[in-house]
């Protein structure tokens, strides 16, 4: 369908995407001003040494065995050095960025929805909601999302290289191999920028129903067939992906979260979704899982979705935009519904980056459609989308504001969600980042009284109070969190900490003794059991586990100055001297280690004499 065809001689079509590109990079400008959040931005930037060094050999060999984020992107990992390179930790040149690829997401959207359909101001009004909603602050705004911005980046180019290949197949011109060929890469590119461009290959499928219009005209079989090389691509993408979210423990065990309940939550997010793209009001960087959502709710939501599925699938033969923009939505959001449960979160803004195509579309089409028969059709349409396109810049600059810093992005999740327990600990690791204990404590009760199961908030109280030398404190949350997870390491060091400084040796010796059981490799439980064992009289285990510490770290100069007052203890003069000079090597401002080193000279000389 190309309704808009008929008023497009008045468009000055060449300058479209000009006009695009600039409106969507000029709304976006605002996120230079904000800085880095306390949100993954440290381990995708600022407290990452593989990033902040930039482009190097080590750097680019160990983007490809990354495990320090639970998605596997290589590509991104490269953008995120480049821009340390040229900007290092300056906050607005990585913004710059990543507002740059989404301002031109917007354009080249353009550029292939009118290659595709012909339709100009559909196209445009399309690439303009998408590209201008407030839903698209978090993908933009928040640093470590690049993934997003630059994997969309490569899965349109996908798409304009298969609506070229397909274009050439029907024409029978002789180079559509190489079209071909290049929409394969330009995939490898995306599933290296981020995995959730698994779907794409459906995509795909969709567009050959329309408005490629290859189906039915082309059998399925052959359709199939070409998606072959991408699915088997998708597919290793999933396995590499989730062997990352394995080890990196990002993935919600079973037992946790029950399949029922991650699929109703799955089935009222989607209805939570489009409620969010038609009244983009409260948005936040984080919606906790519930964990199970009324019947009501899940019903309603089944209701919603299972009506809009059976309407599209009425009218797809009058209107096949309906079911391509609506199965686009439902498709392209499928790795991120939550059926594989992977964080916290219910939903997120940043999800909706590219199943939000899908849902303009549908909505674009279907309104010119309505309108056909209209008096004054073109100025109602053009005044709908312009009050359309005003209403998003200002929501999205609003909505840019709240990214400016940590503390200001989590006090506005807590004001406009209930019981956001996530964002009432976000809120507290900055107030004690900030050196503000008293309110990161205040805080990190509010967040037990939401969720007493939260075993980190447990610890990092714990820790606060072991601090503050207030023991019976930190042992019983040290206790708890060692309840809540028998393997938590840094519980059970805490609690062996407790029971050191307050003379419970044997208590403390067990405890990280069981921290040793899940962690062989610990060096500072060797350290804090060969000090219990020292204060218990028993220099030989403290000389053992002084040794195996200084193994496991032979560059802590704390560990060779208490591997030296071990040998000393037992007059092992010679070896104690070496440990102190070892100490002085690695660090020659420690005071306390040239006194030792001083005072076992002395020492081994009168035992001479």
């Amino acid at each position: 369908m190309a309704v808009d065809r008929r008023n497009s001689y008045h468009a000055p079509s060449a300058l479209l995407p000009a006009l695009l590109f600039f409106l969507v990079l000029g709304t976006f400008l605002p996120s230079l001003r904000n800085g880095f959040v306390n949100l993954d931005d440290q381990s995708y930037v600022t407290d990452n040494p593989h990033v902040r060094q930039g482009l190097t050999r080590q750097s680019l060999k160990w983007i490809w065995g990354d495990t320090d984020s639970s998605n596997w992107h290589p590509l991104t990992w490269v953008s995120h050095m480049l821009d340390s390179q040229v900007f290092g930790v300056n906050p607005a040149g990585h913004h710059a960025t990543s507002v740059l690829l989404h301002a031109v997401n917007a354009a080249l959207l353009f550029l292939l929805l009118r290659k595709m359909t012909g339709a100009l101001w559909h196209s445009f009004a399309v690439a303009a909601l998408f590209g201008l909603h407030p839903l698209r602050v978090e993908s933009v705004s928040w640093i470590s999302e690049r993934k997003d911005v630059l994997s969309a980046f490569f899965w349109i180019l996908t798409m304009w290289a298969y609506v070229r290949y397909a274009r050439d197949v029907k024409s029978r011109i002789s180079n559509f191999k190489l079209s071909y060929l290049l929409s394969l890469v330009f995939f490898v590119l995306g599933l290296l920028s981020k995995p959730m461009l698994v779907t794409l290959p459906f995509a795909l499928l969709l567009l050959d129903y329309w408005p490629l219009r290859r189906w039915p005209q082309t059998p399925v079989k052959r359709l199939l067939l070409e998606k072959m090389p991408f699915l088997l691509l998708a597919a290793a993408s999933c396995v590499v992906t989730f062997q990352m979210q394995q080890r990196d423990n990002s993935v919600t065990p079973a037992d946790t979260l029950r399949l029922s309940a991650r699929l109703a939550n799955a089935v009222v997010s989607y209805a939570r979704y489009l409620g969010m793209t038609a009244w983009p009001v409260d948005l936040c960087v984080m919606y906790p899982h519930p964990g199970y959502w009324p019947a009501e709710t899940v019903a309603g939501a089944a209701l919603l979705l299972a009506a809009v599925t059976g309407w599209v699938l009425w009218r797809k033969g009058s209107m096949p935009y309906l079911a391509v923009g609506w199965f686009w939505f439902l498709g392209t959001l499928v790795p991120a519904i939550g059926v594989v449960q992977v964080g916290r979160q219910a939903l997120a803004d940043r999800y909706t980056y590219i199943p939000s195509i899908g849902l303009w579309m549908a909505v674009v089409w279907a309104a010119a459609r309505l309108m056909e028969h209209w008096r004054h059709r073109e100025a109602i349409a053009r005044a709908v989308l312009a009050g359309a396109i005003v209403t998003c810049v200002a929501l999205t600059v609003h909505q840019i504001g709240y990214w400016q810093d940590t503390k200001t992005l989590f006090e506005h999740a807590i004001n406009v969600t209930r019981r956001n327990w996530i964002a009432t600990s976000s809120l507290a690791d900055e107030f004690q980042h900030e050196g503000r204990v008293n309110d990161a404590v205040e805080m990190y009760q509010q967040t037990l009284k939401i969720n007493p199961y939260h075993g980190d908030v447990w610890l990092k109280l714990g820790n606060i109070m072991l601090a503050q030398r207030r023991f019976d404190e930190a042992q019983a949350d040290f206790q708890k969190a060692v309840e809540l997870d028998p393997a938590d390491i840094y519980a059970h060091r805490g609690l062996g900490s407790v029971f050191q400084d307050t003379g419970r040796f044997d208590e403390a010796i067990e405890q990280f003794n069981q921290v040793l059981r899940f962690k062989p490799d610990d060096s500072d439980s060797y350290s804090n059991l060969g000090n219990c064992y020292g204060m218990k009289g028993r220099p030989d285990d403290a000389i053992h586990c002084f040794e195996q510490a200084v193994k496991l770290k032979p560059k802590s100069a704390q560990n060779h100055r208490e591997l030296g007052i071990g040998l000393a203890n037992k007059a092992r003069w010679d070896e104690a001297i070496d440990q102190f000079q070892q100490t002085l090597q690695l660090d020659p401002s420690d005071a306390p280690a040239r006194q030792l080193l001083n005072s076992a000279l002395r020492d081994k000389a009168r035992t001479a004499h």
